[in-house]
């Protein structure tokens, strides 16, 4: 058997957000935003709601994240990629696909 090489590939991952462009996933880097966005993801995080059942996907991210996380890149990314409005999405549809940790 002949011998492989294997090479190790860092994978960096952007989001464009308005002008510019922060790491992935977006819940962990507010702090890569302008100030107005990140003060607004803080307060949402601060209001946030977390309870231990959800109605559906939609409830679930917004009780974890707040308001300024989910209308600002969860809500529209999640809708775009899956191509459904996320309160016909079960709370655990995403599973181990979906960053949870801040």
């Amino acid at each position: 058997m002949r011998e492989q090489k294997i090479h190790d590939v860092d994978k960096i991952t952007k989001i464009k957000f308005k002008d510019d462009y922060i790491d992935f996933p977006f819940q962990k880097n507010i702090h890569q935003l302008a100030k107005d966005d990140y003060i607004d993801c803080l307060i949402g995080l601060m209001e946030k709601e977390e309870r231990e059942e959800y109605a559906s996907f939609e409830d679930m991210i917004n009780g974890k994240f707040g308001k300024g996380i989910c209308e600002k890149f969860l809500i529209p990314y999640n809708e775009k990629l899956y191509s459904t409005n996320l309160n016909e999405l079960d709370a655990n549809a995403m599973g181990r696909f979906f960053h949870m940790r801040m």
